[in-house]
């Protein structure tokens, strides 16, 4: 006979056993091609190696949004994150 107990167990386990894969499904759609597991961040090659994040910050710098920068164009020409948003804005209040 089936315990009350093994019951709630075998529902949980039922319940909770796509969570993982789900999880890590939107974890490789944010951070990119291949990057299921934590610490991967590839991003994708129609966002020019971007996450879907960095992507969405490159868009609104382009457009001028106030505090918005394009962190991956600042890595490559060694500039510190948020600098060119900094001057920016410094810019316009001049």
């Amino acid at each position: 006979m089936t315990s009350q107990v093994d019951r709630v167990n075998a529902f949980t386990a039922a319940f909770d056993g796509a969570i993982g894969s789900d999880v890590k499904d939107v974890r490789e759609q944010l951070c990119g091609k291949g990057a299921r597991d934590a610490g991967e961040y590839t991003g994708w090659p129609q966002l020019g190696g971007r996450t879907v994040v960095d992507a969405l910050a490159a868009i609104g710098a382009a457009l001028g949004v106030p505090g918005m920068y394009d962190p991956h164009a600042e890595q490559q020409t060694g500039r510190q994150p948020g600098q060119q948003a900094a001057q920016r804005s410094q810019q316009r209040s001049a």
